[in-house]
């Protein structure tokens, strides 16, 4: 679920609220929240000594079908407009001599360990790729955390 179905669903919300409920720290929440207002999505308003977050009225004010539409959009809307890119630690593959099994890919590029999963997400909306590795042989896993084809290179880095 994204920030921006979630405010939909409750109208407003508190930033304490999308801390607990998305798992993220207050910097990181407040700041989706504040990419999502400065897009028009969402305003700002005082609450005693603190503020909550809700919809603009414009986006409220679609009809039922709209914003439907617009719930079932959010994770794409916030993928392209709002989530943070991951790092680039390499601009080529990593080729690796792969056994059979499951490993998990880094989707973030923070890991010291690349091509691999590390734990270096922790507090980010990143998530490793589990592999399953059918057989025996060289992988050439993406480095630059692009290709349209993850886990795998596919020449997407020499396009950046």
């Amino acid at each position: 679920q994204s920030i921006l179905a979630f405010v939909l669903k409750y109208k407003k919300v508190a930033p304490t609220e999308i801390v607990e409920v998305f798992g993220l720290n207050m910097e990181t929440a407040m700041e989706w929240l504040s990419q999502l207002k400065g897009k028009g999505f969402l305003k700002e308003q005082k609450a005693g000594n603190g503020f909550f977050y809700s919809v603009q009225e414009n986006i409220l004010a679609c009809d039922a079908e709209a914003r439907i539409c617009l719930t079932s959009e959010t994770k794409k809307i916030l993928k392209e407009y709002f989530m943070s890119e991951p790092n680039i630690p390499k601009k080529g593959p990593y080729i690796t001599e792969e056994q059979p099994g499951e490993v998990y890919w880094c989707s973030c590029g923070r890991s010291k360990n690349q091509p691999y999963c590390d734990g270096s997400h922790e507090g980010t909306e990143f998530q490793p790729m589990a592999v399953k590795v059918e057989k025996e042989g060289k992988v050439a896993w993406c480095g630059c955390k692009h290709s349209s084809n993850k886990p795998y290179c596919d020449g997407s880095h020499t396009k950046l």
